[in-house]
């Protein structure tokens, strides 16, 4: 699957579009995040330390963990988009 990348279209992909056809050389391929992670829905506006620097986050925004233990707010559309909750048992 290629698409459009469109800072107008929020960054979002448009299915059967190519990304960005002005990078002499490049070949776009489509990848699937293949890692799961642990999330929180917010029930408050919190303000998040990451690795880039503070940021604030929105009730209803989820804060999920990247694979080097940082914690990052993203949107719950955005986040819903990239994840479904699956059952995962704690490492003990």
């Amino acid at each position: 699957m290629s698409c459009l990348w469109s800072p107008a279209r929020s960054g979002r992909c448009v299915a059967g579009m190519n990304p960005n056809t002005e990078i002499e050389g490049a070949t776009w391929n489509a990848y699937r995040k293949t890692h799961g992670t642990w999330a929180v829905k917010l029930p408050v506006d919190v303000t998040i330390p990451t690795h880039e620097g503070v940021v604030e986050a929105e009730g209803g925004d989820y804060l999920w963990i990247d694979s080097d233990g940082g914690l990052y707010p993203c949107d719950s559309d955005t986040f819903e988009e990239m994840y479904e909750p699956v059952d995962w048992e704690m490492d003990p």
